[in-house]
């Protein structure tokens, strides 16, 4: 009889798009510039940016497995009871440059602006996986039979500590946090396998062999593992890679006089936008009704009109 077991731990960072260098710039707006600067399109300068991803990538995992078994063999007969299972902790984090924005211009003015929800923003999913399975061999002269059955169970969960963000920004005024949620239940699968072998010579260097098993794929922490954490479904970007918004710096300070929060258009003639700083001269501001309400305000309250007066206009020779 033969008892063993085993136990590894894979923990590791990763970049996947890119992490932020240490010297970097992350107190300026990058500046995108989508026609040719320095012979190079879309070419992004003055402060730090992943064109890929916004945000820069602060990714670390561990995986745990551990694992126990029992054998015994005989000659022609042997079998096997064993044990596996594994943990797996995944972050996926995203760290902003210092403003959260990004400028598009083309040929040096600018057009839209990009913007990310939160200064960091985190995703965290944890999967565990368990599995009991039986295998049993017997040889009967040139010929082997092996069969074996196995169940296997797979779970997943977004944790509360983890997944959002603590801090607070112009973009979120309050720390955005989320309850555990569940993606995967539980998988519980029973998958059987044969095996089947003969030696055709006799000498155990030619032999035919057949193998009818299920193989599953393997539990990890994304795709069905992860799609129900709200952390990843929730819109932590505008632009990037979907469409930034439209931006017209009209009074030439470079910098968004607009409301970002409102996603309706604006306009800020009124206050000097749009180069029309001579309306920041005026006094006693006042607003009301366009030309179009008042004229229909008169009509409802004067109706029926009569028709105007002949002979009003007089062609000249």
């Amino acid at each position: 009889m033969l008892v063993e077991g085993g136990f590894s731990r894979f923990a590791y960072d990763y970049a996947r798009f890119g992490m932020a260098p240490p010297d970097g710039l992350m107190d300026l707006v990058p500046v995108t510039e989508q026609t040719s600067l320095y012979g190079r399109p879309n070419f992004t300068y003055r402060g730090i940016f992943d064109p890929l991803d916004f945000a820069f990538n602060n990714n670390r995992a561990v995986q745990d497995s551990w694992r126990a078994a029992v054998s015994y063999a005989t000659g022609a007969h042997s079998a096997k009871l064993g044990y596996m299972g594994s943990y797996a902790d995944v972050r996926n984090g995203r760290i902003a440059n210092h403003t959260q924005m990004r400028y598009t211009f083309i040929n040096g003015v600018p057009n839209s602006v990009s913007y990310f929800l939160a200064p960091v923003w985190d995703q965290r999913d944890k999967v565990n996986t368990a599995s009991v399975y039986a295998q049993d061999q017997w040889t009967r002269g040139r010929m082997t039979l092996q069969g074996g059955l196995r169940w296997d169970r797979a779970s997943s969960y977004a944790p509360a500590e983890g997944n959002g963000t603590t801090l607070t920004s112009v973009f979120n005024p309050k720390p955005i946090t989320f309850d555990r949620t569940v993606s995967v239940s539980g998988y519980n699968d029973i998958t059987p396998r044969l095996g089947f072998s003969y030696d055709i010579f006799g000498n155990g260097k030619t032999a035919l062999k057949v193998n009818v098993g299920k193989y599953l794929q393997a539990a990890t922490a994304d795709a069905i593992y992860s799609s129900n954490n709200p952390a990843a479904r929730i819109v932590t970007r505008i632009g990037v890679p979907a469409t930034p918004r439209s931006w017209a710096d009209g009074n030439g300070n470079y910098v968004v006089d607009c409301d970002l929060l409102n996603p309706a258009a604006q306009n800020n003639l009124a206050t000097g936008g749009d180069n029309f700083t001579v309306f920041n001269q005026g006094t006693d501001a006042l607003g009301g009704d366009q030309d179009v309400d008042a004229l229909e305000a008169y009509i409802k309250a004067n109706s029926p009109l009569a028709p105007p007066a002949t002979g009003r206009i007089t062609v000249l020779p």
